[in-house]
């Protein structure tokens, strides 16, 4: 029987510094706060543990409650009631029907939202940024005692997960943020659309991917107008598939700089026919078996990303059965996006956008990182960028470092450690790369002197 940790403390959480949560109509998503399984007899809920600071906490929810009802909805199965709580919002009312023991009993109340982000080092401000007629999430950690400092705007990579981390103080993404604010430099994160608290646009899984750069051009307007900052540097990061994001976004709005980390420097069609090569060698694969299966699977990925086929076409070509099964969720590509939002991300001309840019850009690659499988990328953005500005661009490879920002002893114990469990989110916090911020750091601040005079 599967159990489900849906909550941690939050009290934890709010001991350790300043947040700051401005008076905005963007409420905070809820949280119930339990530990629970489907009941043996499949006649309710079972409360396994109640978490302090929470909706179930505030409720008085008891271990070993069964729960038959939320809000007059009977719930038999935990993940039909995980996307019920994935839907409330802070001070929702609420009433939950319970037998504990033989006594049924009701219990009323409001729900309690998440807990909020905090640092040793930064006044967390969480704020909202208005985006086709909704309200994205945003957060703006300041470094304590440090003014008008420069920015970093975190633009994330492929996928739909939040960059709010309240209940993972050691997922790596964070600590890259506590790194940077320990060094002076505030760093702005904007929530995908649909993630988070975000609510009123189009859902993370809907939209196309131009749908998401507008989005990041929205937060940085947002930004550009926040006090406390130094508005003439302000540098946008970006993560993964956030390599492309960034130029598109700084071609729109004039940014100090670019920093790109753990990407690409082709069409993702290129990208995509490189992993299914390139990386398939890392993982120990046959040589014959890859070539054989990519060249197999290269006229689908064509009709896909090239003739921007649906599912529905692609499933109408006798030979693609098979690979339209693995690939399609539904119309979610690897259960990813919309197959709208590649087809969009593929018509990027990625070098194009770095040249519109007109801005600094420093690439850093991990030479761990199987992700973005090598490090060539980084020389090629670099190379491309110095060929229209001249000493614009620079590129680092990072000893030892994955993309996810922490290191490992070779490649090899890294590919062993993802396959039999020791690549736990401790082990990662634990050997996070803080020599990353130090050399952000060195170029950001360079920039500054050469804007300076």
């Amino acid at each position: 029987m599967k159990v489900i940790l849906f909550s941690l403390l939050a009290s934890l959480f709010l001991l350790m510094g300043m947040v700051v949560l401005p008076a905005q109509s963007l409420q905070r998503k809820g949280t119930f706060g339990i530990q629970m399984e489907a009941a043996d007899d499949g006649q309710g809920i079972l409360v396994l543990r109640v978490f302090d600071n929470t909706t179930a906490s505030a409720l008085d929810l008891q271990a070993e409650d069964l729960i038959l009802s939320v809000n007059d909805q009977a719930y038999t199965d935990v993940y039909d009631l995980v996307d019920a709580i994935g839907q409330w919002r802070m001070g929702d009312p609420i009433h939950v029907q319970i037998k504990r023991g033989k006594k049924a009993k009701t219990l009323r109340g409001q729900v309690v939202g998440k807990p909020l982000e905090t640092s040793e080092h930064a006044e967390v401000i969480y704020d909202a940024v208005a985006y086709d007629g909704g309200q994205l999430r945003s957060i703006l950690e300041l470094p304590k005692e440090v003014q008008d400092p420069p920015v970093v705007f975190f633009l994330p990579g492929v996928g739909c997960g939040t960059l709010d981390f309240p209940y993972q103080s050691n997922s790596t993404t964070k600590l890259l943020v506590e790194s940077l604010v320990q060094k002076g430099i505030a760093v702005f994160r904007v929530e995908k659309p649909g993630m988070g608290d975000s609510q009123g646009t189009k859902d993370c899984d809907e939209m196309d991917y131009p749908y998401e750069v507008a989005a990041m051009e929205a937060g940085l307007q947002q930004l550009q107008q926040t006090e406390g900052i130094n508005k003439e540097q302000i540098f946008l990061y970006g993560h993964s598939l956030g390599v492309v994001t960034a130029p598109l976004v700084a071609t729109r709005q004039q940014v100090a700089g670019i920093i790109a980390w753990g990407g690409l420097s082709t069409s993702w069609y290129e990208y995509s026919l490189k992993i299914l090569r390139d990386q398939k060698v890392l993982f120990g694969q046959d040589y014959a078996q890859i070539e054989s299966n990519l060249r197999q699977s290269i006229p689908f990925y064509y009709d896909f990303y090239i003739r921007q086929q649906s599912p529905e076409q692609l499933a109408q070509n006798p030979d693609y059965q098979d690979l339209v099964k693995h690939h399609f969720q539904g119309d979610l590509w690897y259960g990813l996006h919309h197959y709208s939002y590649f087809h969009t991300l593929n018509e990027v001309d990625l070098l194009t956008a770095y040249k519109e840019a007109n801005c600094p850009v420093l690439a850093l690659a991990g030479n761990h990182d199987i992700h973005a499988v090598n490090t060539d990328w980084a020389r090629h953005i670099a190379e491309a960028v110095n060929f229209y500005r001249p000493h614009q661009g620079e590129y680092a490879i990072i000893p030892q470092t994955t993309h996810h920002y922490h290191t490992t002893p070779s490649i090899d114990m890294y590919l062993d450690m993802r396959q039999d469990g020791r690549l736990t989110a401790d082990y990662m916090a634990q050997h996070f790369n803080w020599d990353i911020a130090d050399i952000i750091h060195k170029w950001v601040e360079r920039q500054l002197e050469i804007a300076n005079g």
